[in-house]
């Protein structure tokens, strides 16, 4: 538990002055670019194999 503490307080320090932190939080999270900058998203193997499956019911 003191170990997640002190990650999470890291992070939340890292969330308020780091801002290449935050830029790549950003990028990584909700996708976003530089308007100069092309994104390649690539779809998951493992995620795409799931979504194919048929559902149980």
């Amino acid at each position: 538990m003191a170990a997640d503490n002190a990650a999470f307080k890291t992070r939340v320090q890292k969330l308020r002055s780091d801002d290449r932190y935050i830029e790549r939080l950003i990028r990584r999270e909700l996708g976003y670019a530089r308007p100069d900058e092309l994104v390649y998203k690539f779809a998951d193997d493992a995620k795409s194999d799931r979504d194919n499956e048929t559902p149980v019911r």
